[in-house]
């Protein structure tokens, strides 16, 4: 039943990936100067959890600020796309894979911009 589209499943993995990694050197860089960060990304993930569309659709969502954090979230996409190719077997629009991996390439590029700021001065502190 996958096809076709079963090649856009390890796309989301790559995006997860990026999502992963540029979260990753966000936190690297940054806890090593504020040390209450761990608590406060606590917070932040409990929040991402809530608002993630894993066990519900985000179309349930309407069209009001719920719906406005749904899609700042660069999760709903991924998903959207794994929920589209694995349980619907596609069709899925190369404007929707893009829309997808645009998100968690903007964290990773950030991520990345972040932690080599502060690269030169991690020794400092640690």
């Amino acid at each position: 039943k996958l096809g076709v589209v079963a090649w856009l499943y390890p796309v989301v993995f790559l995006g997860m990936l990026a999502l992963t990694l540029g979260a990753s050197l966000f936190l690297c860089a940054l806890v090593v100067f504020f040390s209450d960060l761990n608590y406060i990304w606590g917070v932040f993930c409990r929040l991402l959890f809530f608002l993630t569309p894993v066990f519900f659709s985000a179309d349930i969502a309407g069209d009001g600020a719920a719906r406005w954090l749904l899609e700042l979230n660069p999760l709903t996409q991924l998903i959207g796309v794994a929920r589209q190719v694995l349980l619907y077997g596609g069709p899925v629009g190369a404007g929707q894979v893009a829309l997808a991996l645009a998100g968690p390439v903007l964290v990773l590029l950030f991520g990345a911009l972040v932690f080599r700021a502060a690269r030169a001065k991690i020794p400092d502190y640690i």
